[in-house]
């Protein structure tokens, strides 16, 4: 698809057509024009169980049903109690909580934040450097990137 200058969508790349995707089926993606794209991105990234796996779209619709998002700081659902349970079942020793994100570069920005608030409630304020690896990936946001 050429990228079409009237819609409303902020493309990361002007200069590139983009298939506009209809459905997906397992590990494969389709456009509109029903040609088959393997997902060797968002698969290993996001969707590493495949696109439209019957049991998941039957638990989500089976969720949605009953509440989509409180909001975390204000709220909490069975569904999360029920799932930091099973979280914590293949956790390593010590570790008795879960915060739950909505993504990887999301996970990695809390990280940062409740290191560096831990040494603030330390009294060690000036332990602020994070180190990452060069050219790691960290995710998307912010902190992340840097």
């Amino acid at each position: 698809m050429t990228i079409n200058l009237q819609d409303r969508v902020f493309y990361r790349d002007w200069n590139k057509s983009y298939p506009v995707i209809d459905r997906g089926e397992g590990l494969y993606l389709y456009d509109r024009e029903g040609k088959k794209y393997m997902d060797a991105s968002g698969g290993p990234f996001v969707v590493n169980i495949g696109h439209g796996v019957p049991e998941v779209v039957a638990a989500m619709e089976e969720q949605a049903r009953k509440v989509c998002f409180p909001y975390a700081g204000h709220f909490v659902s069975d569904a999360q109690i029920e799932l930091a349970e099973e979280v914590i079942q293949f956790a390593p020793p010590g570790m008795s909580r879960v915060y739950f994100v909505s993504g990887g570069s999301e996970a990695n920005e809390v990280a940062l934040k409740m290191a560096r608030q831990y040494h603030l409630e330390r009294g060690e304020p000036s332990r602020v450097k994070i180190i990452g690896r060069w050219q790691g990936y960290h995710g998307a946001t912010l902190a992340a990137l840097a």
